[in-house]
């Protein structure tokens, strides 16, 4: 592909259709990465600041949203999160 002014950098190089979607689908899975590392810090950064209160971290998801005072996770992605709980639980990385 001929390069054009202002080129993203992860686009400099790229020479085929195929190193694009491949450039974009590692950019993609960076995204997704660093969301939800945030999502799980900011949990734990609650339950370490609020050790009196008895938070319930069970049901959030990181792509979790609230519809009718209920936490709806887009199908698909509830046993997501549900196999990541028990990888975690399993390394000891959590203290619930």
């Amino acid at each position: 592909m001929a390069p054009y002014e202002g080129e993203h950098p992860a686009a400099v190089g790229l020479t085929t259709q195929a190193e694009l979607v491949q450039a974009i689908a590692q950019l993609s899975a960076d995204c997704v990465g660093g969301v939800v590392y945030a999502f799980d810090n900011a949990k734990q950064q609650m339950m370490l600041l609020n050790p009196e209160l008895n938070l319930v971290m069970e049901g959030m998801h990181v792509n979790g949203r609230i519809e009718a005072g209920r936490i709806v996770i887009p199908e698909g992605l509830e046993t997501e999160e549900a196999s990541d709980e028990e990888e975690g639980n399993e390394e000891g990385d959590r203290d619930e």
